[in-house]
């Protein structure tokens, strides 16, 4: 069962595109699962991008997130760029925390 655009799309799937499982499989992967080359770069992104100077903490953050999605990276991964393209006042103030905590 498809929701939303996913639903509009497999209205207009061809008879032969639904006649069985597979075909409707390899017809849903060919337009909704991105191919390697955008994952890479979608990861590459997401390490790259940086928390803007006038942007929040949160809009940084559901920014990275998003990426992250994009690519289904592991909250260890997200984690990771997230931290490493903070500000580099926020981020020593998040090292800071980090070392008190332990």
């Amino acid at each position: 069962m498809c929701i939303d655009q996913a639903a509009n799309w497999a209205e207009k799937l061809k008879p032969n595109e639904r006649a069985t499982f597979n075909a409707f499989k390899q017809a849903f992967e060919s337009r909704w699962v991105k191919p390697a080359l955008l994952k890479f770069r979608s990861a590459r992104e997401m390490f790259i991008k940086k928390q803007m100077p006038d942007e929040s903490v949160d809009s940084y953050a559901n920014r990275t997130r998003k990426l992250a999605n994009r690519i289904d990276a592991s909250d260890e991964t997200l984690r990771y760029a997230f931290v490493s393209g903070l500000r580099p006042k926020i981020v020593s103030f998040v090292y800071c925390l980090k070392n008190q905590i332990r």
